[in-house]
């Protein structure tokens, strides 16, 4: 039977030529050609890139073939193929990071070029005091952040969930275990008050015993997932000594070290709708708090959240 080279689609006898690739097609593939498998589908724009990347980890042999639709097959040896793979995800992972990057940096350099432009025309005055020197610094921050969520954004990452305490948390698991566990228990007894005539519903023959059966395993899972729920709720538990110690320490700096100087920075607003006071006072409690080594572990939401609820007792205010 004649075979077509480049896709290896088999064809009937009194057939030439393939009618996808348009080759001749051949009597007998070789070895090598049966052996190799097309392991990922690639942009033509990366094809030459792709395969340095593989020689450079000590994967020799790829091939590859076009498609009409402008992406190219990469194919290799079938014992190589699971290192090939994991090569090109790292590939693509490392090549993410650098198109946000780019992207990061074209952003902020549109930004800084706006911002001179707006300085050059207002023509403000040279001389900037200490309070300016820091609100700008933490004008740049802002952007930065906010100039990375756009990269990642364009280039196709999501932000993740909203950040949640692990006393939130272990509460979520907890109340979620109560109630798989009523539910499943309250089915299951349910249906042994109907299977032993208990109750008069009664489904006979095979599809009463596929009905019982399907709604056992069901309130089961439940009950089982109930269970699963408690444990991990006891563990959530044991992470909130870890961040109540965070919160302890971060407050404390904050009253002894930060107060005074982010106070006379940052006036507070006489207007009580004005939050413009608040987030700066926040964003410079961050700057001093992320100059302290102890503190670089913190998160950057769990930092958040923190001062957020912390707020009216680093200042000394009652809530």
């Amino acid at each position: 039977m004649p075979w077509c080279p480049k896709c290896r689609n088999e064809y009937r006898e009194g057939f030439t030529v393939c009618a996808d690739c348009g080759v001749e097609l051949v009597d007998v593939l070789g070895e090598e050609e049966i052996e190799k498998e097309t392991f990922v589908t690639i942009p033509f724009h990366e094809v030459k890139n792709v395969i340095e990347f593989l020689e450079s980890a000590g994967i020799k042999g790829v091939g590859q073939i076009d498609n009409e639709d402008g992406t190219v097959a990469l194919t290799i040896d079938d014992n190589q193929r699971k290192k090939a793979s994991r090569a090109v995800k790292s590939y693509a992972e490392a090549r993410t990071e650098e198109l946000v990057e780019k992207k990061k940096e074209e952003i902020l350099g549109a930004r800084r070029k706006e911002e001179e432009e707006i300085k050059e025309a207002e023509k403000k005055k040279k001389g900037k005091d200490k309070k300016k020197d820091f609100e700008e610094k933490l004008e740049e921050e802002e952007n930065e952040e906010e100039a990375e969520k756009e990269a990642k954004k364009e280039v196709g990452e999501d932000e993740g969930p909203a950040f949640k305490s692990s006393k939130e948390k272990a509460d979520d698991a907890r109340n979620s275990a109560i109630a798989l566990i009523v539910v499943g228990v309250i089915g299951l007894v349910f249906e042994a008050l109907v299977v032993f005539h208990v109750l008069p519903l009664q489904i006979n023959g095979v599809a009463g015993a596929v009905l019982y059966g399907f709604m056992a395993l069901v309130f089961l899972v439940l009950l089982v997932s109930g269970v699963l729920s408690i444990f991990t709720a006891k563990r959530l538990r044991g992470a909130i000594v870890e961040e109540e110690n965070h919160t302890d320490e971060v407050v404390k700096f904050c009253r002894e070290n930060a107060v005074d100087f982010v106070t006379k920075m940052v006036p507070e607003s006489k207007d009580e709708n004005d939050e413009s006071a608040y987030f700066s006072r926040i964003g410079l409690l961050k700057m001093l708090i992320r100059r302290e080594d102890r503190f670089k572990d913190i998160e950057d939401d769990v930092l958040d959240n923190i001062l957020d609820e912390n707020y009216a007792e680093i200042f000394g205010r009652k809530s």
